[in-house]
């Protein structure tokens, strides 16, 4: 049986750091010279509240930088205190 490898990496976001998107790209890029050139590597941002911070250029600059890009919105709906999930296309 052949075993298949994979890395999946999950950065949460919540209200972040100013320049934080180049700094994700450059140390994805630092990582990735470590790593096997086979190993498929997905990136998931989810942003777990910010109110501020993410963009929709954060996130086209980072489909655009890193193969197997995601990007996850979580929001509170306050009116039934739940975290609802949605996903930009």
């Amino acid at each position: 049986m052949k075993v298949h490898k994979s890395l999946d990496l999950v950065y949460p976001c919540c209200n972040p750091h100013l320049h934080w998107v180049q700094d994700l790209v450059h140390y994805y890029g630092q990582l990735v010279k470590m790593l096997p050139k086979e190993l498929p590597i997905a990136v998931y941002v989810v942003n777990d509240g910010s109110s501020k911070g993410i963009n929709e250029q954060d996130i086209q600059f980072l489909t655009a930088e890193i193969p197997h890009f995601h990007f996850i919105d979580m929001w509170i709906d306050d009116s039934n205190n739940f975290i609802k999930e949605k996903s930009l296309p």
